[in-house]
């Protein structure tokens, strides 16, 4: 019975491999859950560990980074009892995302900075790219743009090493995007997406995918292409976890750009509390954005200022100053949202803050 279980444990883990990279994470779960239990089942460490990290990494995925970090931090101190710095190195990554996600943002930049350490002891420069990629992502969160980009150009010179096509290689492009995207440079943004989209379009890697598409319907709303993003988004497969409460506000947004009210109030209900109800802070702080939005549409008031006022005690809290920011601008404290738009670099936030100061009253 030992000789059939640890090829049969090896099958499933090689499934939650093969169902992460199509973005079917209950599926990822299930098959690493299955190996959990034949490893168990004949006291085998090394094959439960790595089914332990493949659990922590779907329940991050399917955005449940209380359970993500349970299964982590049981799989982690076998890990390194074992000296597997591989795995140990994918782990800790996703221990990071995990508290990244429940918006534990220093925590989040600890790990992603462990894993980096160990990525670079393995050598490996795919996992190196990739975890000076979150690095960016932290840093970026976090308002410290500055710092982002370094941490991104350096996973840029990793990734031009690469003497093949790799999935980590379109997290690159993407992020960057998302960074030029923030800081208003628009066109960079777009240039580095459809690099991204190249690269992503042929691994069909579903997260890459969808922070491509997600930072790609952004930059239309903001060009004032909102159909284009509604569009854009509602293409995607609608499948559990991965950036889909993200994906739900941002779809709110803009269907609210473009006139669909009704529906940006059925969206952004749904974004708030899919996000409430995961524990993912990060994103609930942009989708209580989006929700005051609309509600001021409706002309709510008192309903859209409670969604402003807690979206801005998360987005202080974490802290996450672009978030603050675009929130403040939302309830009229203009003034508020400038200094933090210049003190991040924000162009062209900063111009439409100084022309909403700048008309007449």
């Amino acid at each position: 019975m030992e000789r059939t279980f640890p090829p049969l444990a090896s099958l499933h883990l090689a499934l939650a491999g093969i169902f992460q990279t199509l973005g079917r994470y209950e599926e990822m779960l299930a098959a690493a859950e299955r190996a959990a239990e034949i490893a168990a089942a004949i006291g085998h460490d090394r094959f439960l560990a790595w089914a332990e990290e493949r659990r922590g990494s779907a329940f991050s995925f399917l955005g449940q980074p209380e359970r993500a970090r349970a299964a982590l931090e049981r799989a982690i101190p076998l890990l390194e009892g074992m000296g597997d710095l591989g795995r140990l190195q994918i782990a800790i990554c996703n221990l990071g995302e995990a508290h990244r996600i429940a918006g534990e943002l220093e925590d989040a930049d600890r790990y992603a900075e462990q894993a980096l350490h160990v990525g670079q002891r393995v050598g490996n420069p795919s996992y190196i790219a990739l975890d000076l990629n979150n690095l960016g992502q932290i840093r970026l969160s976090l308002g410290k743009w500055t710092e982002a980009r370094e941490y991104l150009e350096r996973a840029e010179e990793v990734v031009a090493g690469f003497t093949s096509a790799s999935t980590y290689g379109a997290y690159t492009p993407a992020m960057l995007s998302q960074l030029l995207l923030c800081t208003g440079d628009w066109d960079g943004a777009e240039r580095q997406l459809e690099r991204a989209l190249g690269i992503a379009e042929v691994s069909e890697d579903r997260q890459v995918l969808e922070m491509i598409h997600l930072t790609g319907a952004e930059l239309e709303i903001l060009r004032g292409e909102p159909e284009k993003a509604a569009a854009r988004l509602e293409a995607l497969p609608r499948l559990e976890g991965g950036l889909r409460s993200l994906i739900e506000a941002t779809l709110a947004w803009a269907q609210l750009e473009g006139g669909d009210v009704q529906h940006a109030a059925e969206i952004a209900t749904q974004a708030v509390s899919r996000a409430r109800e995961a524990g993912e802070v990060l994103a609930l702080a942009d989708a209580l954005r989006v929700c005051g939005m609309v509600l001021a549409a409706q002309g709510r008031k008192g309903e859209a200022e409670e969604a402003f006022a807690e979206g801005l005690q998360i987005a202080r809290s974490l802290p996450y100053p672009y978030a603050e920011a675009r929130i403040l601008y939302e309830m009229g404290k203009v003034d508020e949202a400038l200094t933090i738009f210049q003190r991040l670099g924000a162009r062209k936030d900063i111009e439409r803050a100084e022309e909403k100061l700048a008309a007449p009253a």
